[in-house]
């Protein structure tokens, strides 16, 4: 209880009610945790990738598998061997059938190296021919389905190995 005191000879009591702000506190307190959580296990790890705006490409010294996204096709380049690969994207009737394309590439791309590749990957995107974001998540999805736990963002300049066209 507080006191509260007045000129009279006789002081006031005041009950302060203070449940309502623990219960605030206690919700606020639980929403904290469930997101700190969850925003930790959902997270993808991406970095920058490919060449810098000096040319230089980063001191990572391992395979790279570069993929880049157009609007009608999908590049995919690797750096030890050579290869490169277009997917054709199905605008059409089949539309998705793309992603399973390209998350099949990965894996035998995975198989076939020695150690886990990185992974680079691009948009070539343009106000005329614009490549959706939800393009570029599919692409990270099939990405990490195949096996690549890192995904290197980059712009299609930087890609270590370039589509041909």
């Amino acid at each position: 209880m507080a006191m509260i005191p007045s000129d009279e000879r006789a002081s006031r009591d005041v009950a302060l009610n203070i449940v309502p702000f623990i219960d605030l506190m206690s919700c606020l307190t639980a929403f904290l945790l469930v997101t700190a959580v969850w925003s930790t296990t959902a997270a993808l790890d991406t970095r920058p990738a490919g060449r810098g705006r000096a040319g230089q490409i980063s001191v990572e010294e391992r395979e790279r598998v570069s993929v880049q996204l157009d609007v009608d096709r999908i590049w995919i380049g690797n750096d030890r061997t050579g290869e490169r690969r277009v997917i054709d994207r199905g605008l059409g009737a089949g539309a998705g059938s793309e992603w399973t394309a390209l998350e099949d590439v990965l894996r035998a791309t995975i198989a076939a190296a020695d150690a886990l590749p990185a992974l680079e990957l691009a948009a070539q995107s343009t106000d005329a021919a614009p490549v959706l974001y939800a393009d570029v998540v599919a692409a990270m999805d099939s990405a990490v389905r195949a096996g690549f736990p890192t995904i290197g963002l980059t712009d299609p300049a930087s890609l270590t190995t370039r589509p041909q066209l």
